[in-house]
């Protein structure tokens, strides 16, 4: 499966469990998108990591 697919079949707003902003197959799926030639494919990732950063802040805040 490449990068890409496996990004897509990640949620970015569900959350660890641990507490952590990311899980290390996340972080590494994230890398190996953003590190592909492919412009589109590092906007998907972009786009993945703005809504988990969204996703994040409500969950500190306590936001449902």
């Amino acid at each position: 499966m490449s990068a890409i697919t496996r990004l897509r079949t990640l949620d970015p707003r569900r959350l660890p469990r641990s507490g952590a902003p990311l899980t290390d197959p996340e972080a590494d799926t994230v890398a190996e998108v953003l590190a592909s030639e492919y412009a589109t494919h590092a906007h998907e990732a972009r786009a993945w990591c703005e809504e988990r950063a969204r996703a994040w802040r409500r969950a500190r805040r306590g936001a449902p």
